[in-house]
């Protein structure tokens, strides 16, 4: 398949990426429809702001999208044909950070585990601007969008509410 690869500012390319399938029942594959671009991708992309090694290439690159479910586990939550919200911040929901709120720091990932930023925490999930993405846990964190909800006016949903979720105040006690 292919992906959108970043390689160094000013420098991203298109390269041909072994497919991802499904490894547990609750994971899901999602093509995405929409992508939207995040002030950090502007950064990384040109290289401004985020310092000379702040984001080593190659990665794949895209973390703000809409897709629709193409594949899912039995487990999954999602069924073939469903539009979801893809949150960037990858998470499991049953660790005691993601009960109490904090998904940036899901005990079952590397801290800052994301989607298109294989830098923040060295381990590579793939990317948004590629044929198809792997969503793990996706009965956790795949979020359906309604009916009638149009793809492209609501593309950075997925980066910028679980930045929100992350500012509301702190944990609460039994989870969010």
């Amino acid at each position: 398949m292919r992906q959108l690869t970043f390689i160094k500012p000013g420098v991203l390319e298109w390269h041909d990426v072994p497919r991802p399938g499904l490894a547990t029942d609750k994971d899901a594959i999602v093509r995405p429809i929409v992508v939207a671009r995040c002030d950090l991708d502007l950064c990384i992309a040109t290289g401004t702001g985020t310092g000379p090694r702040a984001f080593p290439g190659p990665f794949a690159f895209g973390h703000e999208t809409i897709a629709a479910v193409t594949d899912a586990g039995d487990a999954a939550g999602v069924v073939p044909g469903e539009v979801v919200v893809v949150p960037f911040q990858l998470s499991c929901g049953r660790c005691d950070h993601c009960r109490g709120g904090f998904t940036n720091a899901c005990s079952a990932y590397p801290p800052r585990a994301a989607f298109g930023l294989k830098p923040s925490s060295g381990t590579e999930f793939g990317g948004a601007l590629s044929e198809v993405m792997r969503v793990p846990f996706a009965d956790h964190m795949l979020i359906k969008v309604p009916h009638g909800v149009d793809p492209l006016g609501i593309a950075s949903m997925a980066d910028n509410l679980p930045d929100a979720w992350q500012c509301r105040g702190g944990p609460r006690r039994g989870g969010p």
